[in-house]
């Protein structure tokens, strides 16, 4: 009996720690994912989805056990924790399908689900809400009042027969792109969609994932479809859940869910359940170049995690100061650059050793034409197309008005004559007019650029036949229009056919933006641009003020439509059709 009893003790010791070991065995990390990051200056912040094999997120990281390297350069790891223990928020951007492929029921469901997490928001997240249909709007912009975002979605009904799906992924990928100070560095587009697109002359997937390919957004996609055919449907949800996946982000099925109001809720779950890891890169050059950010988790049993992304090395404005956080770096972050080359694909299977798997130098990872639209001493090959019509317009006025000058010389000669043979030839008839007043135009509003002798340009009366002629009289010279020059305004091509290339706009007066070659800033190649679509204009106190032109697509500022005229400051997005312009300087 006692040898009984040792032995059920035994055995009973040996199952809990057999528990024990497949407890810490399934904690153990199986998967990484790299959500997002963020770069400001030398200083990256990287936010980590690490999962175990049941698919429960891993905390607990050490520094120790991840390397990074950006392009060549290795980034040291200097603090990890997770995102729940920082005082940091999230930015959701809510894309909402409001086409009429939902049902009324289901489209009921999906208001009380976002009206949910709303209410759930914490006191340092903020929301956005889009909407796509037969077009894309920007319903709320980032914001944090709650009362407004209910208010917006308590008035949401789906009402059109097309449905823009990428089009509203392109508007929230930009938008999420935006560094602005006041808005949460932690970045999630949350979508439900089947996945289909069916707008005529729409974006292509390829579109969207070229948007994709550098310092993406995650995209947070739950499925739901109720497309009959099979094969359509299976294609549209693949689709939603690769840009899930390309973009760092997570695909949910709901096709199968009871309650809408719970998938919501399990993907808020996994978009706060990552690791925030801070690197700092003192040997990295910021020059503007593409580089690629690969982290490489190295666990205790051997086993090599890796995944990457691609992010654009930009210096720090000036006067900007790096802080020590995420949090503290919000108001000094350079505009995004746009993004010009496909990523290159990650996989969470075994990497290289840390040296092997860092990316390529500047030379490597981006083409010539990407590098070219990057560096500031080359200029793109769409800026030196209008730098050639603007030449060719600039000589042909140049002869125009040589050649306006020429005659006002001859007809001010000829008058002059005419002026002295009338006063020897009394009977004569006074000369006609009207030439000598379209001369007196011209040749007046010339005297102060050429700098000629006033006799010159004298113009003689002639008298009366029975009287001399009278003295001549000089016609005076307009004074100059005064116009306020200031410095040419920097605009970089961010998304539109144009991507990567940069113009200089000389804003003497108004530069007009539109279709139309005539414009001082012509998009030839962006359909949905109106002929005269929007103008830029700097004040007397050189302020710059951006300003709809009544475009039939409208004019957006930051993601968000305008009306009237709004100040333009460094670093605002302007969006007129399907392009994005960054104001650089």
């Amino acid at each position: 009996m006692p040898g009984s009893r040792y032995c059920t003790a035994l055995g009973a010791a040996f199952m809990l720690l057999f528990s024990i070991a497949t407890a810490v065995a399934d904690t153990a990390p199986a998967t990484l994912r790299l959500s997002q990051s963020w770069q400001a200056g030398a200083d990256i912040t990287a936010y980590l989805d690490v999962r175990d094999q049941d698919g429960q997120a891993v905390s607990g990281l050490d520094a120790s056990q991840l390397y990074a390297t950006i392009g060549p350069q290795v980034a040291g790891v200097t603090a990890v924790e997770s995102f729940a223990a920082t005082d940091e928020g999230v930015l959701y951007l809510f894309l909402i399908d409001r086409s009429r492929s939902l049902s009324a029921a289901r489209f009921a469901e999906i208001r009380a689900a976002l009206t949910a997490w709303v209410t759930a928001l914490e006191p340092t997240d903020s929301a956005a809400l889009i909407t796509f249909g037969e077009r894309v709007d920007t319903l709320v912009a980032p914001t944090s009042d709650q009362a407004v975002l209910k208010d917006a979605i308590a008035a949401l009904t789906p009402t059109d027969n097309r449905t823009a799906l990428h089009q509203g992924l392109a508007r929230g990928i930009s938008l999420g792109q935006q560094q602005v100070a006041d808005w949460p560095h932690r970045r999630a587009i949350v979508i439900l969609s089947d996945g289909l697109e069916d707008a005529p002359g729409g974006m292509t997937t390829d579109e969207v994932l070229s948007r994709l390919a550098e310092n993406p957004v995650p995209i947070y996609a739950i499925g739901l479809s109720a497309v009959r055919d099979a094969t359509r449907r299976e294609a549209g949800l693949a689709t939603l859940g690769r840009f899930a996946r390309e973009s760092g982000g997570l695909y949910l099925d709901a096709n199968r869910a009871s309650d809408l109001a719970a998938t919501y809720a399990e993907m808020r779950g996994h978009i706060r359940a990552v690791q925030r890891v801070q690197l700092h890169c003192a040997d990295c050059v910021l020059d503007g170049n593409r580089y690629r950010l690969q982290i490489t988790l190295l666990t205790e049993d051997g086993l090599r995690l890796s995944n990457g992304t691609d992010l654009r090395l930009l210096p720090l404005p000036p006067n900007a100061e790096v802080g020590d956080s995420a949090t503290d770096d919000a108001s000094d972050e350079e505009p995004s650059a746009p993004a010009t080359e496909a990523a290159a694909s990650d996989d969470d299977a075994e990497a290289p050793s840390a040296p092997e798997s860092a990316p390529e130098s500047p030379s490597s990872t981006s083409t010539p034409e990407a590098e070219t639209a990057a560096t500031s001493e080359s200029t793109p090959a769409p800026f030196a197309e209008i730098d050639s019509r603007w030449l060719l317009l600039a000589a042909a006025l140049a002869s125009l008005l040589l050649l306006l000058i020429i005659l006002a010389i001859r007809g001010r000669a000829q008058r002059r004559r005419q002026a002295e043979t009338n006063a020897n030839a009394p009977s004569s008839e006074p000369p006609s007019p009207h030439l000598d007043a379209a001369s007196d135009a011209i040749a007046g509003a010339e005297d102060d650029a050429l700098s000629l002798d006033q006799d010159v340009f004298a113009t003689t009366n002639p008298a009366p036949p029975t009287q001399p002629a009278s003295a001549p009289f000089t016609q005076p010279s307009p004074p100059p229009s005064p116009i306020n020059n200031g410095p040419p305004l920097r605009l970089a091509f961010v998304t539109g056919p144009q991507r990567g290339a940069t113009v200089k706009l000389s804003l003497g007066q108004p530069a007009v933006l539109g279709r139309a070659l005539r414009n001082a800033l012509a998009v030839t190649d962006d359909a949905e641009i109106s002929g005269r679509h929007a103008e830029i204009e700097r004040l007397a106190n050189n302020q710059l003020v951006l300003r709809d032109l009544g475009s039939t697509n409208g004019t957006r500022l930051n993601g968000v439509r305008i009306q009237g005229t709004h100040p333009l400051n460094p670093g605002d997005l302007i969006g007129v059709g399907q392009t994005d312009l960054r104001v650089l300087a």
